[in-house]
């Protein structure tokens, strides 16, 4: 997803003064910290999409796909939490500020660097439909181009595809293209309008009620959670994936009662306090896990997550637990360092590129080194995607993050001055 795949503009800086570091216990009033680590985040979670759809493509043994999807998954469904995370942080600032406003202790003018919230929801639109489709074009274009298909299709099957419209022919999406990439990308554009206007309702209903703004977020957010979960009992499915982006948009409201108190959150002392509980739990969980995956046999990769609930939300809870740690836990953690190092901030910059040009390398290793292994194909993979999306990002996505600077800049607030 874009945001989720490395819209690193997203994570923005507080207007004032320098960043605050991770963990800090006095988070700024107003701005937001930018979290380093979330760029290297991003490129290992491109590296866990890598894994999984070259696993499927090179259709590996069972156990194989296990073992390596154990630690792919979460990776996977951090995509969609990171995007839940980044791009509500503004709404979030802006409804817990109106509570404030009841008691008169500020005014809620928080701004929104993104184009949200303050900045206006078609600026917040704008920017966000410059991040997915120009670099899309171009890469469903090359795919097009080595695609190795003699199916005929409609001139508007092309024009679905271009469009990421669903309609009318779904298959149409998947046929031509990016294949399942392009699917992802229709959720995410579907996420930014939902986000806007999940964003609007909300501020006014809190303007018009004297609801606490925090606890009203959460009893929206969390029950979302839990019902896109839930979908599995009727239709089977991974669903849990979808739950990931209420449960990073809560995350994003929990860093804005820890900005707007100056102190943090019990969820957040917990996780810092207790980090080692989680993987007490969900190690065994995963052991457990496989063997009991392995002894089931099943026929199909996909068979594995429709099937299995438990599977996707003990992935998803592993994910959440570790996005926690990222966002919220000490620098000077081994994890967080290595994730804020320049090198993976670096590579942060171009998951954006990798997601979209890994099917098409993919497709070419299909047609012209089908025998390489496993190992070899996510290898060729991996470096193949980064110097196209080096390329791209040099020609296509660093001059339009420059006018999506513009647009972020104009709806943004004049920043505080120190004192």
């Amino acid at each position: 997803m874009t945001a989720r795949t490395g819209d690193a503009e997203a994570n923005e800086p507080a207007p004032a003064g320098r960043p605050v570091e991770a963990g800090s216990a006095r988070p700024p009033s107003q701005g937001r910290r930018y979290v380093t680590a979330l760029d290297g985040l991003r490129a290992l979670c491109a590296l866990g999409v890598i894994i999984i759809h070259t696993q499927s493509e090179k259709h590996v043994s069972i156990p194989t796909y296990i073992y390596t999807g154990a630690l792919a998954g979460p990776l996977f469904l951090l995509f969609f939490a990171i995007s839940g995370f980044v791009l509500y942080r503004a709404w979030a600032r802006k409804h817990l500020a109106i509570g404030l406003t009841r008691t008169k202790k500020v005014e809620p003018k928080v701004g929104s660097a993104d184009g949200g919230a303050e900045g206006g929801v078609f600026k917040f639109l704008l920017r966000r439909l410059l991040r997915i489709y120009p670099l899309y074009w171009v890469v469903a274009t090359a795919a097009l181009l080595v695609a190795d298909s003699t199916t005929h299709h409609s001139l508007m099957d092309y024009v679905q595809v271009y469009l990421l419209l669903p309609f009318p022919d779904p298959n149409a999406l998947l046929d031509l293209g990016l294949g399942i990439v392009v699917w992802t990308l229709l959720i995410d554009v579907v996420f930014y309008v939902y986000v806007a206007i999940h964003g609007l309702v909300v501020s006014a209903i809190l303007k018009r009620t004297t609801w606490d703004p925090y606890r009203f977020e959460m009893a929206t957010l969390l029950p979302m959670a839990v019902g896109f979960a839930m979908i599995h009992l009727w239709v089977p499915g991974p669903w849990a994936a979808l739950s990931a982006l209420p449960l990073g948009m809560a995350y994003a409201v929990i860093d804005a009662w820890q900005n707007q108190n100056r102190r943090r959150h019990p969820l957040v002392k917990g996780v810092i306090k207790w980090w080692w509980v989680p993987l007490v739990i969900m190690v065994p969980a995963y052991i457990v896990g496989t063997a009991r995956v392995i002894a089931y046999k099943p026929d199909e990769y996909g068979d594995l997550l429709v099937n299995y609930l438990w599977i996707q939300i003990v992935l998803l809870g592993f994910g959440m637990f570790l996005l926690a740690c990222i966002i919220w836990g000490p620098k000077h953690w081994g994890l967080n360092r290595f994730l804020a190092s320049k090198e993976m901030v670096a590579a942060g910059l171009l998951t954006y590129g990798i997601y979209l040009w890994h099917p098409v390398v993919l497709s070419l290793l299909h047609q012209h080194a089908d025998d390489l292994s496993f190992y070899a194909a996510v290898t060729v993979t991996l470096l193949g995607s980064a110097v196209l999306a080096l390329i791209t990002y040099r020609l296509v996505e660093l001059p339009l993050s420059r006018q999506r600077k513009r647009l972020r800049d104009d709806g943004a607030p004049a920043p505080a001055t120190r004192r």
